[in-house]
Protein backbone atom coordinates (compact mmCIF):
# COMPACT_ATOMS: atom_id res chain seq x y z
CA UNK A 1 0.00 0.00 0.00
CA UNK A 2 1.24 3.45 -0.79
CA UNK A 3 1.56 5.62 2.21
CA UNK A 4 1.42 8.84 1.18
CA UNK A 5 -1.17 10.51 3.57
CA UNK A 6 -3.63 13.37 1.80
CA UNK A 7 -4.27 15.66 4.80
CA UNK A 8 -7.50 18.10 4.92
CA UNK A 9 -10.22 19.17 7.21
CA UNK A 10 -13.33 18.51 7.36
CA UNK A 11 -16.05 20.93 8.33
CA UNK A 12 -17.63 19.17 10.67
CA UNK A 13 -17.36 15.75 13.10
CA UNK A 14 -16.27 12.79 10.96
CA UNK A 15 -18.60 9.56 11.84
CA UNK A 16 -18.02 6.74 9.59
CA UNK A 17 -15.65 6.06 6.71
CA UNK A 18 -15.70 3.60 3.66
CA UNK A 19 -13.77 3.26 0.45
CA UNK A 20 -14.17 1.04 -2.59
CA UNK A 21 -11.42 0.57 -5.01
CA UNK A 22 -11.82 4.19 -6.71
CA UNK A 23 -13.44 6.36 -3.94
CA UNK A 24 -12.78 6.78 -0.06
CA UNK A 25 -15.83 8.18 1.08
CA UNK A 26 -16.55 10.13 4.33
CA UNK A 27 -19.78 10.22 6.27
CA UNK A 28 -20.15 13.44 9.00
CA UNK A 29 -22.82 13.31 11.85
CA UNK A 30 -24.97 15.43 9.95
CA UNK A 31 -25.20 13.15 6.81
CA UNK A 32 -23.11 15.48 4.87
CA UNK A 33 -20.65 13.32 2.79
CA UNK A 34 -17.33 14.09 1.13
CA UNK A 35 -15.78 11.89 -1.39
CA UNK A 36 -11.76 11.58 -2.36
CA UNK A 37 -11.24 9.96 -5.99
CA UNK A 38 -7.98 7.76 -5.47
CA UNK A 39 -7.21 8.22 -9.45
CA UNK A 40 -7.97 12.13 -10.27
CA UNK A 41 -6.60 13.29 -6.41
CA UNK A 42 -9.44 15.33 -6.58
CA UNK A 43 -11.97 16.27 -3.18
CA UNK A 44 -15.59 16.10 -4.06
CA UNK A 45 -18.64 16.87 -1.84
CA UNK A 46 -21.72 14.91 -2.51
CA UNK A 47 -25.57 15.62 -2.40
CA UNK A 48 -27.57 12.35 -2.10
CA UNK A 49 -30.68 13.74 -3.31
CA UNK A 50 -29.69 14.27 -6.82
CA UNK A 51 -25.98 12.63 -6.61
CA UNK A 52 -24.41 16.09 -7.56
CA UNK A 53 -20.55 15.88 -7.34
CA UNK A 54 -18.95 19.47 -6.38
CA UNK A 55 -15.14 19.69 -6.13
CA UNK A 56 -14.04 20.86 -2.48
CA UNK A 57 -11.17 20.94 -0.64
CA UNK A 58 -12.20 19.40 2.88
CA UNK A 59 -11.52 15.92 3.57
CA UNK A 60 -9.44 13.90 6.67
CA UNK A 61 -6.07 12.00 6.25
CA UNK A 62 -6.35 9.03 3.58
CA UNK A 63 -3.92 6.63 1.97
CA UNK A 64 -3.68 5.22 -1.58
CA UNK A 65 -5.21 2.04 -2.25
CA UNK A 66 -3.02 -0.17 -4.75
CA UNK A 67 -5.29 -3.36 -4.83
CA UNK A 68 -8.46 -5.38 -4.22
CA UNK A 69 -5.80 -6.53 -1.14
CA UNK A 70 -5.40 -3.38 0.21
CA UNK A 71 -9.10 -2.61 -0.26
CA UNK A 72 -9.45 -5.38 2.21
CA UNK A 73 -6.99 -4.32 4.58
CA UNK A 74 -8.72 -1.00 4.91
CA UNK A 75 -11.98 -2.67 5.40
CA UNK A 76 -10.74 -4.40 8.05
CA UNK A 77 -9.48 -1.55 9.90
CA UNK A 78 -13.08 0.67 9.43
CA UNK A 79 -15.06 -2.84 10.57
CA UNK A 80 -13.07 -2.90 13.86
CA UNK A 81 -14.49 0.16 14.81
CA UNK A 82 -18.37 0.21 13.88
CA UNK A 83 -19.24 -2.28 16.79
CA UNK A 84 -22.30 0.26 18.22
CA UNK A 85 -25.85 -1.57 18.30
CA UNK A 86 -26.93 1.89 18.68
CA UNK A 87 -29.82 3.25 16.09
CA UNK A 88 -27.99 5.90 14.09
CA UNK A 89 -30.01 8.22 11.65
CA UNK A 90 -26.98 7.97 8.70
CA UNK A 91 -24.87 5.00 7.97
CA UNK A 92 -22.49 4.23 5.20
CA UNK A 93 -21.18 0.85 3.73
CA UNK A 94 -19.57 0.14 0.99
CA UNK A 95 -18.35 -2.55 -1.22
CA UNK A 96 -15.32 -3.21 -3.75
CA UNK A 97 -17.67 -1.34 -6.53
CA UNK A 98 -20.54 0.64 -4.33
CA UNK A 99 -21.20 3.13 -1.81
CA UNK A 100 -24.42 2.77 0.00
CA UNK A 101 -26.31 5.75 2.39
CA UNK A 102 -27.93 4.29 5.24
CA UNK A 103 -30.91 7.20 6.81
CA UNK A 104 -33.10 5.82 9.74
CA UNK A 105 -36.37 7.99 10.19
CA UNK A 106 -36.75 7.23 13.91
CA UNK A 107 -40.51 8.98 13.52
CA UNK A 108 -41.86 6.86 11.31
CA UNK A 109 -39.94 4.10 12.12
CA UNK A 110 -38.65 3.54 8.48
CA UNK A 111 -35.58 3.67 6.64
CA UNK A 112 -34.02 4.11 3.69
CA UNK A 113 -30.88 2.46 1.69
CA UNK A 114 -29.51 5.11 -0.98
CA UNK A 115 -26.88 3.36 -3.82
CA UNK A 116 -25.15 7.11 -4.13
CA UNK A 117 -22.33 5.50 -6.30
CA UNK A 118 -21.76 2.31 -8.03
CA UNK A 119 -18.92 1.76 -10.55
CA UNK A 120 -20.86 -0.54 -12.81
CA UNK A 121 -23.81 1.60 -12.72
CA UNK A 122 -22.40 5.08 -12.73
CA UNK A 123 -25.20 6.77 -14.23
CA UNK A 124 -28.23 4.81 -12.08
CA UNK A 125 -29.17 6.18 -8.55
CA UNK A 126 -31.45 3.71 -6.28
CA UNK A 127 -33.20 4.26 -3.19
CA UNK A 128 -34.88 0.99 -1.20
CA UNK A 129 -37.14 2.15 1.30
CA UNK A 130 -37.91 -0.35 4.20
CA UNK A 131 -40.81 0.10 6.89
CA UNK A 132 -38.53 -0.22 9.86
CA UNK A 133 -35.23 0.65 11.30
CA UNK A 134 -31.89 -0.54 10.62
CA UNK A 135 -29.71 -1.22 13.64
CA UNK A 136 -26.55 -2.63 11.60
CA UNK A 137 -25.66 -2.65 8.41
CA UNK A 138 -22.53 -4.20 7.01
CA UNK A 139 -21.02 -4.84 3.88
CA UNK A 140 -18.50 -8.11 2.09
CA UNK A 141 -16.88 -7.35 -1.07
CA UNK A 142 -20.10 -7.06 -2.73
CA UNK A 143 -23.23 -8.02 -0.21
CA UNK A 144 -24.85 -5.80 1.99
CA UNK A 145 -26.52 -7.76 5.01
CA UNK A 146 -28.95 -5.64 7.15
CA UNK A 147 -30.35 -6.09 10.68
CA UNK A 148 -33.62 -4.28 12.11
CA UNK A 149 -34.60 -3.52 15.12
CA UNK A 150 -36.24 -6.55 15.86
CA UNK A 151 -34.08 -8.72 15.17
CA UNK A 152 -34.04 -9.41 12.01
CA UNK A 153 -32.05 -10.04 9.37
CA UNK A 154 -31.98 -9.14 5.37
CA UNK A 155 -29.41 -9.71 3.05
CA UNK A 156 -28.87 -8.02 -1.10
CA UNK A 157 -25.98 -7.82 -3.74
CA UNK A 158 -23.88 -11.22 -5.08
CA UNK A 159 -24.53 -14.20 -3.64
CA UNK A 160 -22.35 -16.32 -5.74
CA UNK A 161 -20.77 -17.79 -2.99
CA UNK A 162 -23.92 -18.17 -0.29
CA UNK A 163 -22.89 -15.29 1.21
CA UNK A 164 -26.88 -13.80 1.42
CA UNK A 165 -27.55 -17.03 3.49
CA UNK A 166 -31.02 -17.59 1.47
CA UNK A 167 -30.37 -20.63 -0.23
CA UNK A 168 -29.18 -19.56 -3.73
CA UNK A 169 -26.66 -18.33 -5.35
CA UNK A 170 -28.62 -15.80 -7.07
CA UNK A 171 -28.06 -11.81 -7.19
CA UNK A 172 -30.54 -9.58 -4.93
CA UNK A 173 -31.14 -6.16 -6.04
CA UNK A 174 -33.19 -5.40 -2.81
CA UNK A 175 -33.07 -6.86 0.57
CA UNK A 176 -34.69 -10.31 1.01
CA UNK A 177 -35.17 -11.59 4.78
CA UNK A 178 -32.84 -14.17 5.83
CA UNK A 179 -36.36 -16.47 6.58
CA UNK A 180 -33.89 -18.90 8.50
CA UNK A 181 -33.85 -17.05 11.31
CA UNK A 182 -37.46 -15.90 11.32
CA UNK A 183 -38.36 -19.42 10.63
CA UNK A 184 -36.58 -20.42 13.67
CA UNK A 185 -37.76 -17.63 16.26
CA UNK A 186 -34.27 -16.71 16.50
CA UNK A 187 -33.37 -12.91 17.43
CA UNK A 188 -30.28 -11.51 16.01
CA UNK A 189 -28.36 -9.31 17.92
CA UNK A 190 -25.13 -8.67 15.44
CA UNK A 191 -24.32 -9.07 12.08
CA UNK A 192 -20.75 -8.79 10.38
CA UNK A 193 -19.42 -9.80 6.52
CA UNK A 194 -16.29 -10.84 5.31
CA UNK A 195 -15.23 -10.64 1.73
CA UNK A 196 -17.82 -13.60 0.55
CA UNK A 197 -19.21 -14.83 3.92
CA UNK A 198 -21.75 -13.81 6.68
CA UNK A 199 -21.85 -14.09 9.87
CA UNK A 200 -24.72 -13.47 12.52
CA UNK A 201 -25.11 -13.63 16.85
CA UNK A 202 -27.84 -13.93 18.71
CA UNK A 203 -29.98 -12.81 21.90
CA UNK A 204 -29.11 -16.62 23.31
CA UNK A 205 -25.38 -15.81 22.99
CA UNK A 206 -25.12 -18.52 19.67
CA UNK A 207 -22.79 -17.62 16.83
CA UNK A 208 -23.89 -18.79 12.79
CA UNK A 209 -22.25 -18.54 9.59
CA UNK A 210 -22.99 -18.99 6.12
CA UNK A 211 -21.38 -18.68 2.81
CA UNK A 212 -18.22 -19.02 1.34
CA UNK A 213 -15.66 -21.26 3.61
CA UNK A 214 -12.37 -20.66 2.20
CA UNK A 215 -9.81 -21.56 4.72
CA UNK A 216 -12.46 -22.45 6.93
CA UNK A 217 -13.85 -18.90 7.64
CA UNK A 218 -16.77 -20.41 8.67
CA UNK A 219 -15.66 -22.56 11.65
CA UNK A 220 -16.32 -25.42 9.56
CA UNK A 221 -14.03 -28.32 7.56
CA UNK A 222 -13.37 -26.72 4.53
CA UNK A 223 -12.24 -29.83 3.07
CA UNK A 224 -15.78 -31.00 3.90
CA UNK A 225 -18.20 -27.98 3.06
CA UNK A 226 -17.45 -25.13 0.41
CA UNK A 227 -20.11 -23.07 0.14
CA UNK A 228 -23.15 -22.71 3.44
CA UNK A 229 -26.24 -21.45 1.71
CA UNK A 230 -28.05 -20.91 4.76
CA UNK A 231 -27.02 -20.20 8.71
CA UNK A 232 -25.42 -22.72 10.43
CA UNK A 233 -24.74 -22.67 14.15
CA UNK A 234 -20.48 -22.96 14.99
CA UNK A 235 -19.67 -25.45 17.62
CA UNK A 236 -17.60 -23.03 20.03
CA UNK A 237 -16.68 -25.96 22.94
CA UNK A 238 -17.58 -22.99 25.22
CA UNK A 239 -20.60 -22.79 27.49
CA UNK A 240 -19.93 -18.73 27.29
CA UNK A 241 -21.97 -16.82 25.40
CA UNK A 242 -20.72 -14.80 22.56
CA UNK A 243 -21.84 -11.25 22.58
CA UNK A 244 -20.45 -9.87 19.21
CA UNK A 245 -18.58 -10.72 16.18
CA UNK A 246 -16.22 -9.40 13.37
CA UNK A 247 -15.25 -10.59 9.99
CA UNK A 248 -12.59 -9.72 7.82
CA UNK A 249 -11.69 -11.59 4.54
CA UNK A 250 -11.58 -14.84 4.99
CA UNK A 251 -11.44 -14.46 9.12
CA UNK A 252 -14.23 -14.77 11.68
CA UNK A 253 -13.86 -13.37 14.91
CA UNK A 254 -15.84 -14.11 17.85
CA UNK A 255 -15.66 -12.29 21.36
CA UNK A 256 -17.21 -14.04 24.44
CA UNK A 257 -18.94 -12.17 27.50
CA UNK A 258 -15.71 -12.81 29.51
CA UNK A 259 -14.12 -10.53 26.94
CA UNK A 260 -12.21 -14.19 25.87
CA UNK A 261 -12.20 -14.29 21.67
CA UNK A 262 -11.86 -17.19 19.03
CA UNK A 263 -10.97 -17.16 15.61
CA UNK A 264 -11.79 -19.05 12.67
CA UNK A 265 -10.08 -19.06 9.15
CA UNK A 266 -7.46 -16.90 8.42
CA UNK A 267 -5.96 -13.19 7.34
Amino acid sequence: MDQRAYNFDVPERVVQIGCTLEFVFILTETGGIYVFCLKEKKFYSLSPSDCIWTVTNVLISIFQLQSESDFESCMNIMTLTCLSSEIKMFSLVCTMHAAYLLKNDLESKTSSIQRIYDSRHPDKDEIISMNILITKIAAGNDHILLLDEIGSVHAFGSGNHGELGCGSLEFEKKPKTIEFFRENNIKVVDISAGSWHSAAVTNTGDCYTWGWNRNGALGLDSEEINIQLYPFPIETNSDIRVVSVCCHSTLTILKFENGESLKFGCQ
